[in-house]
């Protein structure tokens, strides 16, 4: 009744469509994967920066009081830097500025620390700034 109709070849054009689709699925997961990963480790790095910015906060403020009791001396715009090598804190460093304003006989102390992860130009490098302003 029918003629018939030779279908040849029909099966290699679904095949080749297929491959093409799961190929583009397997690239769009990979880059998902990697942009999910570079954001992860750049969280991780300003984490490591805000604590090593913290720790030198906390170093400061600890100085000061020695300061303010006449342990050491401290001069106003007074700078340091601190570099940690612990393991939470490694390849960190924190460059910190004291600036000391006085106040009928009170030392008010405003101290800045810029801390870095890493070194400029990497994509991990991170960079946080912490302030504090406190009477001891």
């Amino acid at each position: 009744m029918y003629p018939e109709v030779k279908q040849k070849g029909f099966a290699i054009v679904s095949a080749i469509f297929l491959i093409v689709v799961l190929a583009f699925l397997g690239v769009s997961m990979a880059r998902i994967l990697t942009s999910g990963q570079q954001a992860i480790n750049q969280d991780i790095s300003s984490l490591q920066a805000y604590y090593a910015g913290r720790s030198a906060l906390q170093w400061s403020m600890y100085q000061s009081i020695l300061a303010d009791a006449g342990t050491i001396t401290l001069t106003n715009n007074d700078k340091y830097t601190l570099t940690f090598s612990n393991a939470g804190l490694n390849n960190t460093t924190a460059e910190i500025e004291f600036n000391i304003n006085t106040v009928l006989g009170n030392n008010f102390y405003n101290i800045s620390a810029m801390a870095d992860f890493g070194t400029a130009g990497n994509p991990e490098f991170s960079r946080r700034n912490v302030e504090i302003r406190f009477v001891p």
